[in-house]
């Protein structure tokens, strides 16, 4: 009996006809297996995240769009007889810098400048809405559609070589 506590396991393995090297060595691949895939995982994640953030970045750095804040535009609200107003700060996305000489005022030195009357086609567009027209969200991004289809049709208007991009809203009052 003393001499079977003293067997090594390959001895127990062939007395019971079991070969636990062979179990232990799978059990010991699979956990190998398993730090390496957890290893390698947030890497891998990590390289592919860079990967398309700096696609993402080179895409973004090619367009030339500028971004012109317009002066507040502070208008009555259609159906309220003059007791609601609405005073927005509208900023518009141009294609590119060629376009900025025609959001300037109309002057000796600049005749291309366009500003009033874009000014006037925005605040045509919002006084028309009703209130319901101006509250909810879907409404403002139809009026951000509105507005940036009449200013393209202004720049289509005198040939510019560019357009409006995009019409935000940084700042939307109705009182």
């Amino acid at each position: 009996m003393a001499e079977e506590g003293t067997r090594s396991g390959d001895d127990v393995g062939a007395a019971t006809g079991k070969k636990p090297s062979k179990g232990r060595s799978t059990i010991t691949l699979l956990v190998v297996v398993s730090a390496v895939v957890m290893i390698l995982t947030p890497l891998i994640t990590i390289l592919v995240v860079r990967s398309l953030s700096q696609k993402k970045a080179q895409t973004v750095q090619k367009l030339d769009t500028v971004e012109l804040p317009l002066p507040k535009v502070q208008v009555n609200v259609a159906e309220t007889n003059g007791t609601r107003y609405a005073q927005i700060d509208v900023v518009v996305e141009l294609s590119g810098s060629d376009v900025l000489p025609y959001f300037e005022n109309q002057t000796a030195q600049n005749t291309h400048g366009q500003l009033r009357r874009m000014m006037s086609s925005i605040i045509s567009i919002i006084s028309s809405k009703e209130l319901d027209g101006l509250l909810t969200s879907e409404a403002k991004e139809t009026l951000a559609a509105e507005i940036r289809e009449a200013l393209n049709e202004h720049l289509r208007s005198v040939e510019a070589r560019g357009l409006v991009t995009d019409v935000y809203f940084c700042g939307f009052l109705i009182q």
